[in-house]
């Protein structure tokens, strides 16, 4: 199977890649510094590029089975790099005809936010309120998107 994936390099991302060529698919890692990319041999390509051009990120994604998204920011500041990248991933599939797209959210968005105890409530809704709010903006995009998607929302990730 041929994957793209995006946010590469952060925590999730870098697991996501590396999973994906233990289990022998052709990775394309779309990340703004090579450099940054583990060494994953003949399996993984890294193709460079800014999350909000669509014309780099159709080049990432063409061609691909699948595509996984694991943007993110690595601190608390407020973001939208959730809902603006995806949107772009979004636009880029469509370009080139790719459907099928994956993405890690985070639980205590959408439909999950009842499964919290009030305490992890009163927590997102006071810390991350941010990310909270840029990972709902990106949910909605996914699930008007016409794509074939799956949002995967973990309570954790070490």
């Amino acid at each position: 199977m041929r994957i793209a994936i995006f946010g590469a390099t952060g925590g999730t991302g870098r697991e996501l890649v590396k999973q994906a060529l233990e289990r022998g698919h052709a990775v394309t890692a779309f990340v703004r510094d090579p450099a940054r990319l583990a060494d994953g041999g003949d399996g993984l390509t890294a193709v460079t590029g800014d999350i909000h051009d669509v014309a780099a990120v159709a080049r990432c994604v063409q061609g691909q089975d699948a595509v996984l998204c694991a943007l993110g920011a690595r601190d608390l500041k407020k973001t939208t790099i959730r809902a603006t990248g995806t949107a772009t991933i979004i636009a880029g599939m469509k370009q080139t005809g790719v459907e099928r797209l994956i993405v890690v959210s985070a639980m205590g968005v959408g439909a999950s936010w009842d499964a919290l105890s009030p305490i992890n409530k009163l927590f997102l809704a006071t810390f991350l309120s941010s990310a909270r709010a840029d990972h709902a903006a990106q949910e909605a995009a996914v699930t008007s998107s016409g794509l074939a998607w799956t949002l995967v929302r973990p309570s954790g990730l070490v």
